[in-house]
Order: C-alpha cells, then sequence, then structure tokens
C-alpha cells in the first residue's frame, strides 16, 4: 500500500524540495547508466566520482522509517512527515530515487493518469518487465481507496498481460472500485497505449481490524 493521502495542498520545506531534486537526480543517472556507450577509462571515472558520493551519503543520519510509520498511523504525524511518507513512495515518490514520471489523479468515480517507464526497467527486449507492470497497478489500484474514504493494504492482485507494454512510451492508467463490503474493497484497472489495452488488473483490499499492521 502506498500513501493514500492527498497531501497537493501542502507545502514543502526547502530541505524536502532538495530532497526531491535528488531523487530526480537519482532516477536520471538509473536510465542513463543502463545504457550508457562510454570508454573504460571514462566509466572508471564516473564509477570514482559516484562512490565518493554514495560514501558522502552514508554518513549522514536517517529518517527512522518505525517512528515514522507510528506518528502516520497514530494521527501525530506533522506536514514534513507526512511528504516525507508520500515523496519516499515506492517507484513514483517525488523523492524516490528509483522511479519514472508517473501521474495520478481523480476524475470522476475513477482514478486516471498517464505513466512513461524508462530502459532501466525493461523486461523481455523493449517491453516494460512485467513486475514492474504489477507493481504500477499495486500503485495504481491502491489509490482508488481515496474513492471510498477507505484506508486498507493489498490483499490479492491478479493480472493479465495481454499485450506488450513498451518502453519510453506514455502508458493510460484508469482504476475504479468495484465493491466496497465492510472490510473488503475490490477494484480493477487498465494499462493502455493508444486506446489498446495492454494489461488488466483485479485487486482485494483489505481494512485491518484495528491497531498497526
Amino acid at each position: 500500500m502506498d500513501s493514500m493521502s492527498d497531501n497537493r495542498h501542502l507545502v514543502p520545506s526547502s530541505a524536502q524540495l532538495q530532497r526531491r531534486r535528488l531523487g530526480r537526480v537519482s532516477q536520471k543517472l538509473s536510465a542513463q547508466i543502463a545504457r550508457i556507450d562510454a570508454s573504460e577509462d571514462e566509466m572508471s571515472a564516473y564509477i570514482q566520482e559516484l562512490e565518493l558520493v554514495s560514501s558522502q551519503l552514508e554518513g549522514h543520519a536517517k529518517v527512522d522509517s518505525t517512528q515514522l510509520f507510528e506518528r502516520l498511523y497514530c494521527g501525530t504525524a506533522n506536514s514534513d512527515d507526512l511528504l516525507l511518507d508520500a515523496d519516499s513512495g515506492c517507484l513514483i515518490g517525488a523523492a524516490s530515487p528509483v522511479g519514472f514520471p508517473m501521474e495520478l489523479g481523480v476524475k470522476g468515480e475513477k482514478i486516471v493518469g498517464s505513466a512513461t517507464i524508462p530502459v532501466a526497467f525493461q523486461g523481455p527486449p523493449l517491453r516494460v518487465h512485467g513486475g514492474i507492470v504489477a507493481a504500477v497497478f499495486d500503485i495504481l489500484l491502491s489509490r482508488t481507496q481515496l474513492l471510498s474514504n477507505f484506508l486498507g493494504f493489498t490483499a490479492d492482485l491478479r493480472i493479465s498481460y495481454q499485450g506488450a507494454v513498451p518502453l519510453d512510451t506514455c502508458l493510460s492508467l484508469e482504476a475504479s472500485v468495484i465493491s466496497v463490503d465492510d472490510r473488503k474493497l475490490v477494484n480493477a484497472g487498465t494499462i493502455s497505449v493508444d486506446g489498446k489495452v495492454r494489461a488488466t488488473a483485479e485487486g482485494l483490499w483489505i481494512k485491518p481490524k484495528s491497531g498497526l499492521v
């Protein structure tokens, strides 16, 4: 489950804006390294520079994820906590070092959006890895909880791969709620290219009975 709060009204701090810049630079690096065509000497020089940066980053203090989680789910989180959690989200967090452009929003009774997935996430030649397609669906379908004021965790996710999901191509994303029954929410979604469905998914989200899980 990714962060379900709508944090668009929150103003990020200067530090959080810089963290987002770091994330975007890291994403660019992964895409550039995946297909770099350089001499051994050039790559050796890049490696030395990146290893130096990596060692410098390793020396910095880190946010305690367990404490952050407790504040979020106990209702004591402040705006910085909310943005840090959202920005660290798997694949599409604004400060995630591993990810790609993916925009999602509410349109009527649906979640709609788009994504462009780079070569760093390749499976078969020129195609997005099936596991990444599954991750996109997990993120996409989880957002349907916003439509029903629901907050749960992925219990079941079934995917039908109906065609190639191409790299470096604008993918159209759509999802909606099928039903809500007490602690269970059933949803479904599609990934399309130029109006042609390439993959579909059906999911089941479960709301915890009580407390932290």
